[in-house]
Formats: C-alpha cells, structure tokens, sequence
C-alpha cells in the first residue's frame, strides 16, 4: 500500500481544493441571488448546508496540512493517507451536490464550477450508499482497517 501514497495526497489535495471552490462559488451565489425579498444566504436551511460544507472542507484540510507534516518529519501514516483520501473524495462529492442544491437548476449548467465537480452516476452512488455500501469500501478499506487494527508493533 505504501507505493501509492503520493497519488493519495495528490487525489487528497485536488479534491479539497475542488470542495474549497464549490464552498466558495455556493457562498458567492447565496449571497447574489434573491428569492422571497432576500437573499438566499439569509435562509436558514442555506445558511446550514454552507456551514456543513465549510465544516467537512476544513477539517479535510486540517487532516491533509497535518498528513504533509508528518510526511516532511520522515513518517510513514499509510493508513491514516488512506483515510484521507477517503476523506476528502467524500467531502468533494458532499459538496459539490450541496452547491448544486443551492444554485437549484443552474448548478446543472455547463460552464458553472459546481456542475463540473459534481460526480457522474450520484444517484446510482447515493442508492448505495443506503444500502450500506460506502464509497470507501473496497480493497483500500480492507487493507487500511488491518492497519488501523493491527497490535502496535507488528
């Protein structure tokens, strides 16, 4: 597992920074556009959808500044690069369809960042989800439970 960790912080890295740019470009739009006399970023359920992004992206990115530190330090965390990964592919996808939910029809435009970001086949992907798959099930999570299990020392 240890010879892809440089595309799991790359895959990591390019993911938050496409979350940050779905946060921002959903907070422009709020606070743009208008419905029922004010803005739409005055509305309660608004305000909470991009405080639940600004949320998942900090933490992505407190995880991944943590990550690069402790790689320039020498260490090798595998497991928790695989986290991750895992973390901010699902942060990346949480919002892009929470900035596509608040620019309503026009997050589907071509042309409009948040559309570009926004995963093919989220239906399909959110059907699973439901019914216990998660998007970070697979080979990768079998080998990173072992390590997040695995008796210290071995």
């Amino acid at each position: 597992m240890q010879n892809f960790n440089s595309e799991r912080i790359g895959m990591a890295a390019s993911c938050t920074g496409y979350a940050r740019v779905c946060l921002d470009e959903a907070i422009a739009y709020a606070r743009e556009r208008k419905a029922f006399g004010k803005p739409i970023a005055q509305h309660q359920v608004i305000r909470h959808k991009l405080v639940d992004m600004a949320q998942r992206v900090a933490a992505s990115q407190a995880m991944l500044e943590m990550l690069a530190w402790r790689l320039g330090q020498g260490e090798s965390p595998v497991a928790e690069i695989c986290m991750m990964k895992n973390q901010a592919t699902q942060t990346m996808a949480f919002c892009a369809s929470e900035a596509v939910q608040i620019f309503g029809g026009a997050g589907f435009m071509r042309g409009i960042k948040v559309e570009r970001n926004l995963p093919r086949g989220k239906g399909q992907r959110h059907r699973r989800r439901h019914r216990g798959d998660h998007e970070g099930s697979g080979v990768e999570a079998d080998g990173l439970m072992r390590d997040v299990v695995a008796e210290p020392g071995s």
